[in-house]
């Protein structure tokens, strides 16, 4: 699968600041035979919104860990804080506010914490994850999605659509397309998203 390199479009809320990273944060992040496809400096991603971090998104290849996360506070890239690999195989787009993007960044529960997400593809779906800052256990975790399925609510943390169809979001919801022009849509109600389409 070839790989797609975007422009860049950001969803901020009125308190995020994000910028991309200088060509010093880049250099000293670099690794022999690790491509950084996003690297932005940004601040209120943990309970001190003054305090900056460096969210890095990178590529370690089919025979690596695939596409990962890391998050490293700006004064040290010695150990990162937060990092989750193997997500996929190539990072991809999504539709936001009508615009294709690469990156979602925004306080959706209005906590005065910016929650952060991406689309990656694989050969034949593509997973958005969604992720935020727990107050309470002090560590990053992915946001849950709600779904009624037979009745029951099922709970997921990643969002799988079709590589064909790219998932839509606005400023309260997420539409999921299942075929062409046909959509899970979950809301946003206190924070969380949830669908009651079964």
């Amino acid at each position: 699968m070839n790989k797609i390199f975007l422009s860049i479009i950001f969803a901020l809320s009125f308190s995020a600041r994000s910028e991309e990273c200088s060509s010093s944060i880049k250099s000293k992040i670099s690794k022999a035979g690790v491509q950084t496809l996003q690297c932005q400096l940004m601040e209120g991603l943990i309970e001190d919104s003054s305090v900056k971090h460096v969210l890095v998104i990178k590529d370690e290849g089919m025979e690596g860990r695939g596409i990962g996360v890391e998050i490293f506070h700006e004064s040290d890239f010695g150990k990162a804080i937060f990092q989750d690999y193997g997500l996929g195989q190539v990072l991809g787009h999504f539709m936001l506010n009508s615009k294709k993007s690469n990156l979602f960044v925004k306080d959706i529960d209005n906590d005065g914490i910016n929650e952060f997400g991406f689309n990656v593809l694989n050969e034949r779906t593509a997973l958005f994850f969604l992720y935020h800052f727990n107050k309470k256990e002090k560590k990053f975790k992915e946001v849950d999605f709600k779904r009624k399925v037979k009745g029951e609510v099922q709970t997921m943390n990643r969002l799988v659509s079709s590589i064909d169809f790219p998932i839509e979001i606005d400023s309260d919801q997420i539409k999921v397309p299942y075929e062409k022009d046909k959509y899970f849509v979950y809301k946003l109600i206190d924070g969380n998203y949830y669908s009651d389409q079964e």
